[in-house]
């Protein structure tokens, strides 16, 4: 694949689309359908990162770097322009060479982007795309100087990311926001784990002795220059006769790095990998005479659909729900929250290992003139005159102006690099909520994580912890204050319990926060949040959702 950027002439890139396409709007609500099943609104990039917590898995203690992204993703984004701009389309990554921290690959972006008044698709292609993937799983992709799309890698099964979630950032006037979710296409392809190493192929024939040039006569030995570049390592001379064993020289530097051997012989096939996801066929706007097959991608009413089995003639609504699968549902504004507090610091990561030596820098410019050097030596002593009379003493002399600056000693030598420090403790958010489903103004409810949904039977939502840490930092919010003496009482539940991690909404409120209790976790515990209404008379009911931080010993 080219890695130069080259933009096709016949279609719109985004940066065409930040200037002409999304108009200065007010910024309303933001949707992201997973599976269909889960939606996340404008208030929960908190919730996103809850999904991250419980599907990172990353290889062993395997490095992170951008070859953490590798081959074709479908990717699905909800666009920050009211009321229903959609992206859908494919990315297609090629890694660095080398796989080192800070690498960058690129990325070729190519799908539509759906307009609630623009019955025709806008093609998207953008090619030579330069995107990074950090330590902690922070990918960056720049599509333009002034848009930068920001995500956190998914789930890891060998050193390729099989999903990561993105978000737009660091855009310029007019603003343009969108996030979405982009999933490894080629999982149902992908071969089992790597197969031992082949043996080294035999070695290549010696190549022809140069001829040696004639020596040409020694020159006067010039004055000592500046210290100049090192000049490239020159062409390998022919093998000499064998001379006396000499005296052990220094250390010579380290050579070039040879070229890359043959390849070995294919290893055995690995065994199967697990089914990845099912690829989607874009359609356009349903049309009741057109005969849909499984994955057929649909718009209709503003919504996205995808088929789950072969129909005619079968409109896509919520009645018809055995045959199709909500993909992005049509947003409704929602009044826009107050800033949240500002969160925690992150722990700092560990120090990555020290990287090999970089090459040897330009000679720097010539430095102004230094001092003047010391007095030359004293001249021969002359032969002794004759003792003259001893003269009175005189009176003491000034004090004489100090000597010049003695040279600088040599440099000690480097001491040894101290032991690596243990890795602190790591913090994630976690959350969920209703997703598009409101709390009832009356009995006890509970939510989930990942905008599962709210049921009054806390089996319907809970979810199995993973792994063992530390809950705190309880905070929630509700779209719509419940007003007058009416409020909702939020406690996070663990191995179906009620913890002491617990706040109250009431009145003209539409948030809480417990900053003070922590809840201890253990791996396989389920976890939920219980709402409990209370003063309700008619109506109140909103959609509600919760978020936390989780600390892993």
């Amino acid at each position: 694949m080219s890695r130069r950027s080259q933009r096709n002439n016949d279609t719109v890139g985004f940066g065409p689309y930040v200037n002409k396409v999304a108009k200065p709007r007010v910024a309303r609500s933001l949707h992201l359908i997973l599976s269909g099943a889960i939606e996340l609104r404008a208030w929960l990039p908190i919730s996103l990162s809850g999904v991250l917590l419980l599907a990172v898995s990353t290889p062993g203690s395997a490095a992170i770097t951008s070859c953490a992204l590798d081959g074709v993703y479908v990717a699905s984004a909800a666009v920050d322009s009211p009321p229903t701009d959609q992206f859908l389309g494919s990315v297609v990554f090629t890694p660095p060479n080398v796989c080192s921290e800070n690498s960058t690959g690129t990325a070729s972006i190519s799908g539509v982007l759906l307009q609630l008044h623009n019955p025709s698709p806008v093609p998207i292609h953008l090619t030579g795309v330069p995107y990074q993937v950090s330590p902690d799983n922070v990918v960056t992709i720049t599509l333009s100087p002034d848009l930068i799309v920001l995500g956190m890698l998914g789930h890891h099964t060998t050193s390729v990311a099989n999903t990561f979630v993105y978000t737009a950032a660091h855009s310029t006037s007019p603003a343009i926001r969108f996030s979405g979710v982009a999933i490894r296409l080629d999982q149902e392809i992908v071969a089992g784990p790597q197969g031992p190493e082949g043996p080294p192929g035999p070695q290549g024939p010696q190549g022809p002795a140069g001829a040696t040039g004639a020596t040409g006569p020694q020159g006067p030995a010039g004055p000592t220059g500046t210290t100049g570049a090192a000049g490239a390592t020159g062409p390998q001379g022919p093998t000499g006769p064998t001379g006396a064993t000499g005296a052990q020289g220094p250390q010579g530097p380290t050579g070039a790095q040879g070229p890359q051997g043959p390849a070995g012989s294919t290893g055995a096939p690995g065994p199967q990998g697990d089914t990845g996801p099912v690829g989607m066929t874009f359609q356009g706007d349903w049309q009741g005479s057109a005969s849909y097959v499984t994955n057929d991608v649909v718009t209709h009413n503003g919504e996205t659909w995808i088929a789950l089995l072969a129909n005619t003639n079968v409109e896509p609504t919520p009645a018809n729900s055995t045959q199709w699968a909500k993909l992005a549902a049509k947003g409704d504004p929602g009044a826009t929250g107050p800033e949240g507090p500002q969160g925690p610091a992150g722990a700092t990561g560990a120090t990555g290992a020290q990287g090999p030596a970089g090459p040897t820098g330009a000679s720097g410019a010539t430095g102004p003139q230094g001092p003047a050097g010391p007095t030359g030596a004293t001249g021969a002593q002359g032969p002794a005159g004759p003792t003259g009379a001893t003269g009175a003493t005189g009176p003491q002399g000034p004090q004489g102006d100090p000597g010049p600056q003695g040279p600088a000693g040599p440099t000690g030598a480097t001491g040894a690099t101290g032991p690596q420090g243990p890795t602190g403790p790591s913090g994630q958010l976690i959350g969920g909520g209703t997703g598009g489903t409101q709390v009832a103004i009356s009995g006890t409810q509970f939510l989930g994580p990942f905008e599962f949904g709210v049921s009054t039977t806390e089996a319907n939502v809970q979810a199995l912890f993973p792994v063992a840490g530390t809950v705190d930092r309880f905070e929630v919010f509700a779209e719509a204050s419940p007003g007058g003496s009416a409020s909702w009482t939020v406690t996070f539940r663990a191995a179906n319990a009620d913890s002491t991690l617990t706040c109250t909404i009431s009145g003209s409120n539409t948030r809480c926060q417990d900053l003070t209790h922590t809840q201890t976790i253990s791996a396989g515990d389920a976890i939920a949040v219980k709402v409990v209404p209370s003063g309700f008379l008619i109506t109140g009911a909103t959609p509600i959702h919760w978020r936390a931080r989780f600390t892993t010993p």
